[in-house]
């Protein structure tokens, strides 16, 4: 598995949804840890390959972080933690709800993958049991 691709970086400037954009790399990320065998590896090798494949912009994040316990930088689950933290205050239950409004099926998308990326929009909508019927209004509409 040495010619795995690891996920591209991720590029927070340029996401309206930083937390969906953090979730939809992570599972890329989990994915990738696996196939590869790098889960397998020692804490410090898994978090400096996440740095390496993050990218500089959230190297930079990284290196602003502060740390409650000495050495949690280089234990994978706490950075990843702080990578999810760091995320999620800069989304809103509003914004949210706004985008999964405003969502229009483009031009060449076919109608399951429009469906698909609805459902994404509307985990972050806290719609609660009305989900599902929101989904399809958006279809409908």
């Amino acid at each position: 598995m040495e010619h795995l691709k690891p996920p591209e970086p991720l590029i927070l400037s340029a996401a309206t949804n930083k937390a969906e954009a953090w979730r939809r790399w992570k599972m890329s990320w989990e994915l990738y840890k696996v196939a590869s065998g790098l889960d397998k590896k020692e804490e410090k090798i898994q978090v400096a390959t996440l740095l390496h494949v993050l990218g500089k912009e959230c190297v930079e994040v990284f290196s602003n972080f502060e740390w409650e316990n000495e050495g949690d930088h280089e234990k994978i689950a706490a950075v990843e933690e702080k990578f999810k933290a760091y995320c999620a205050p800069l989304t809103s239950r509003h914004f949210n709800r706004h985008l999964f409004i405003e969502r229009k099926q483009q031009e060449g998308e076919t109608v399951d993958e429009f469906c698909s990326v609805l459902k994404t929009l509307a985990k972050n909508c806290d719609l609660g049991d009305k989900e599902e019927s929101w989904v399809t209004s958006m279809l409908v509409l």
